[in-house]
């Protein structure tokens, strides 16, 4: 794994997606910055990001079998890197992957497929906070970070190198089925009544059931149908 690191930048994604195109970096380069000034998660989502305190990293990666999991396999291998190096923490993933702590969003990834030079390469995008103690706004409410958790202190590099190794470790050498087991034990949306949101607003609601086979999560409405969704924000009611 290459890693190039920018003492600051716009956004570890946009970089990256630019050096590829240039030709500066390739499949297997990850783009990492302590400094992140204008980062953006799915959706587009602005992604706050405090200089020298959190972790913004992207990594460019060769299509694999079984890449429509490529979502649920980056939560995976992030929660495994945080069980890791910092212990039992009550870790949980919201689907597709954002990961929570006690409730609060700890880490967010993005997920984005590119065309360059006739080959596809996947741009995975990872934001977590780390030794972070404030948040602007509403974010307050809704986000938290190691420190924050704990009450100490985390060395960035040790996390972002376990977080690059476990990526790698899944996405070569994880089976499916094993993905899905651990989004299964460990998605805090399962057994509860949420709701799925597009832009255009609400889409459905109903109690989640399960994760299927190819990664969609599956409700059940309030007329008993199943209905399996790919896409859109899904929110606790």
């Amino acid at each position: 794994m290459n890693i190039i690191t920018l003492n600051e930048t716009m956004s570890t994604n946009t970089a990256l997606k630019e050096m590829l195109r240039d030709g500066t970096a390739d499949i297997g380069t990850a783009v990492y910055s302590p400094n992140q000034t204008s980062g953006y998660g799915r959706r587009g989502r602005f992604w706050h990001s405090e200089k020298g305190e959190n972790i913004s990293v992207s990594l460019a990666l060769a299509p694999y079998e079984g890449d429509e999991l490529i979502s649920l396999t980056a939560g995976v291998a992030v929660l495994q890197a945080l069980w890791e190096v910092c212990g039992g923490l009550p870790l949980k993933i919201k689907w597709p992957n954002d990961i929570l702590l006690n409730g609060k969003k700890l880490c967010g990834i993005s997920c984005e497929k590119i065309f360059v030079g006739g080959k596809q390469i996947i741009v995975l995008g990872i934001g977590l906070n780390v030794n972070n103690i404030d948040f602007p706004g509403e974010l307050a409410e809704t986000a938290t970070s190691l420190r924050l958790a704990t009450g100490r202190d985390w060395d960035l590099e040790g996390i972002l190198y376990e977080i690059i190794h476990e990526i790698h470790m899944h996405i070569n050498h994880l089976p499916k089925e094993q993905v899905l087991k651990v989004i299964q034990q460990n998605c805090i949306n399962l057994g509860k009544h949420v709701r799925i949101i597009n832009e255009g607003g609400l889409v459905a609601e109903g109690i989640a059931t399960h994760i299927d086979a190819d990664g969609g999560i599956v409700i059940i409405t309030k007329d008993d149908t199943p209905q399996k969704y790919h896409s859109g924000e899904i929110s606790l009611r």
